[in-house]
């Protein structure tokens, strides 16, 4: 059984991730990563190894991000980076899940 901890982590996280990715489906979104596996049929791409998705003045980094495009969210279960700037001011968010 997850710890609450855990739980509120994920929670925060998956929160932190969907308002980063609020402008998604009018945004030009670039990924990287070692391997990259493309599912078509539900729009999900599967980043591994230095993961990157970059939109806007975003970057999300970590070794495993997930990415569903229907649903304009980005997802891991790995510890991850946010760098964002906004406003002429950088701001960095690391969590781990």
């Amino acid at each position: 059984m997850a710890s609450r901890s855990k739980i509120t982590a994920l929670l925060l996280l998956i929160f932190i991730l969907i308002l980063c990715l609020n402008a998604f489906a009018e945004t030009k979104v670039k990924i990287k990563g070692d391997e990259i596996k493309y599912e078509k049929q539900g729009k999900i791409a599967i980043l591994k190894g230095n993961a990157v998705v970059n939109f806007e003045e975003t970057v999300i980094t970590s070794e495993e991000l997930i990415l569903d495009q229907d649903k304009r969210i980005v997802f891991t279960d790995k510890p991850f980076k946010i760098l964002t700037k906004k406003d002429g001011k950088d701001t960095e968010i690391i969590g781990k899940s």
